[in-house]
């Protein structure tokens, strides 16, 4: 998955050391931070760290560089929803039309879903993610990847995304403990 997404080598092998255990003194800590960006903009960032204290930093100082801040725990969750997402293969079921194929979908609990090209992407409830899964599964549907988002309850719409919102969305993303970071932007 990281390959696919463009991410430098020498970044997917120190995960992996980490992951693994190679390196000494290699415990891991996940973390969950939320964060308050101009424009009413809320930030969810996700990840995994060998040092929560130092991540923690990071993050804080690459909040700061970008006028936005560390918020309290449970002060910004609220407006997100941890919802399962499930991307699955089109062209490689026993259905001959996308109608049957969708209806599918819905009966194996699919809460919601959009088309790409091959591909569906599946929303289920973070609690049903397995069940669904198994569903697809034993309905002949090939599951290519799962996991979670966390989705706005109340979403924000900017005209346009202001520089400085985009240059701290790639800081935190570039960040190496960092894994996931979410918005409540509705046109990102």
């Amino acid at each position: 998955r990281a390959r696919a997404i463009g991410l430098p080598k020498d970044n997917i092998e120190r995960a992996i050391a980490r992951a693994s255990g190679q390196e000494a003194d290699a415990e891991l800590f996940e973390f969950l931070y939320e964060a308050s960006a101009p424009a009413g903009v809320a930030i969810i960032i996700e990840g995994i760290a060998d040092n929560k204290n130092r991540a923690l930093g990071e993050i804080k100082h690459i909040l700061a560089d970008h006028g936005a801040r560390l918020a309290e725990a449970g002060s910004l969750i609220w407006n997100f929803e941890k919802i399962g997402i499930l991307e699955v293969e089109r062209g490689t079921t026993p259905f001959a039309d996308a109608d049957a194929f969708e209806l599918t979908l819905i009966d194996a609990g699919a809460a919601d879903f959009s088309r790409e090209d091959r591909t569906y992407l599946v929303e289920t409830k973070f609690a049903d993610l397995d069940r669904v899964r198994r569903s697809l599964e034993e309905r002949g549907i090939a599951v290519r990847e799962s996991g979670h988002d966390y989705k706005p309850r109340s979403p924000v719409t900017l005209p346009e995304i202001p520089q400085t919102l985009a240059t701290l969305l790639d800081a935190l993303e570039s960040q190496d403990d960092v894994q996931e970071v979410y918005t409540n932007l509705k046109n990102l």
